[in-house]
């Protein structure tokens, strides 16, 4: 499912491994959604098929982010140049 989501929603095409960071829940704007972060190291960029769900979708350098990316995926940044994860938590 995650392959499949990547590919129609932010265009990515997983070619090699998916590895789980962490799955988190947020109550924001009165959802109760639940967010699955996975990592690939290959993977090759496409179009998107389907972008209902997302209102931005952006490619920058991990090191390197948009000044106006949200607290939360700062966070999982963060976390992945750290090296840390998996984890269940508040998004």
């Amino acid at each position: 499912a995650a392959r499949r989501e990547a590919h129609e929603e932010a265009g990515v095409t997983v070619t090699g491994e998916l590895r789980l960071h962490g799955m988190y829940w947020s109550l924001q704007e009165g959802k109760n959604d639940h967010i699955g972060v996975f990592v690939s190291t290959d993977f090759s960029i496409g179009e998107a098929l389907d972008r209902w769900e997302i209102a931005d979708c952006r490619w920058f350098p991990v090191d390197a982010p948009p000044a106006e990316l949200s607290p939360a995926c700062a966070r999982r940044l963060a976390e992945l140049r750290r090296g840390e994860g998996p984890y269940v938590d508040q998004w």
